[in-house]
């Protein structure tokens, strides 16, 4: 009967025992699921962040990928470490389109009237046209200063031409100068590009506002910047001009048969009737001179008139 008893108790103390084992682990194992809630809770936004700022530097060209497990064996294959055949570009040639070329020509002609012509009829033929021209005549020289525009892709050709037209005496001077204008240009192409699209975003804010003061305020940020893309584009289109079109100076010139006149030598007769008709022409003109002063001689005799008759009535009294 005693050890029935003591059996039962010690059951009692074991099943109470494993009772609370299984209470403190099931204590335990809710923690660590609360934890493990928590860091992956806490992870989210970190990830989330790493992320999106490992897009942005895919985007951006700037994220380094590691090496996968083939690109490990690609790297130690012996094949790989062979030289390769493939060739290598060379180095890209200066692009033309985006070069402004000018050029200088001095021209002594035999005779300016026909060169003059020829010069016209050479420049229709090869596409140009003279935007500007300035002659001048003296008794020395006829002078004439022409400005002609021409295809880039011509400017050599018409500048040889005229070098070797018929009636060409000298050339004087021949210059040209060419002006890289490509990094600005592709520059400017960037940035319009770049201002097109803010625009863009700006144009989408508008639609999407509700108030008057941001509608306001997004219609000042549109006219800022589309007055910063007229003005890109402006010189965007002025550079275009100036590489499609090459700019060639002609100073076209034929000096003139001009005769110092001599001069007379005199003698002491010659002389003398000389000095006396510089003399007489002399008196001449100062009589002239005395005949622009009439108003004042006019006052003059009025005074000595009103000073005589003064004189007169004193002495009578």
């Amino acid at each position: 009967m005693k050890h029935r008893k003591h059996r039962q108790n010690k059951l009692g103390i074991l099943s109470i025992a494993f009772s609370c084992i299984a209470l403190l682990f099931t204590a335990c194992e809710g923690n660590k699921s609360d934890m493990d809630y928590g860091w992956e809770f806490g992870d989210g936004a970190e990830s989330a962040a790493t992320e999106e700022k490992r897009s942005d530097n895919i985007s951006q060209g700037t994220f380094a990928v590691g090496l996968s497990s083939n690109d490990e064996l690609a790297s130690t294959d012996p094949k790989s470490e062979e030289p390769s055949s493939e060739v290598i570009d060379p180095a890209p040639q200066m692009d033309k389109s985006k070069i402004i070329r000018n050029g200088w020509l001095t021209v002594e002609v035999d005779e300016y009237d026909r060169a003059r012509e020829s010069l016209g009829k050479l420049v229709d033929s090869y596409g140009a046209f003279i935007s500007r021209e300035n002659e001048q005549r003296d008794e020395y020289r006829i002078r004439n200063d022409i400005e002609i525009k021409v295809h880039n892709s011509r400017f050599d050709e018409i500048m040889d031409a005229i070098a070797k037209a018929k009636g060409v005496a000298h050339i004087d001077e021949r210059r040209t100068s060419s002006v890289d204008v490509g990094e600005e240009y592709y520059d400017l192409q960037s940035r319009l590009k770049t201002k097109r699209e803010v625009e863009q975003r700006y144009l989408d804010i508008l639609r999407k506002a509700t108030t008057i003061k941001d509608i306001l305020s997004v219609e000042d940020k549109i006219r800022v910047i589309r007055e910063e893309i007229e003005a890109a584009q402006g010189r965007l289109n002025y550079l275009s001009d100036r590489v499609s079109r090459s700019t060639i100076h002609v100073d076209l010139y034929q000096n003139l048969d001009y005769t110092v006149p001599s001069v007379e030598r005199r003698g002491f007769g010659s002389k003398l009737v000389r000095a006396l008709e510089s003399g007489w022409n002399g008196i001449l003109n100062a009589i002239i001179f005395l005949g622009y002063l009439w108003p004042l001689w006019v006052i003059l005799i009025g005074l000595f008139i009103f000073w005589r008759r003064r004189r007169a009535g004193k002495r009578a009294q």
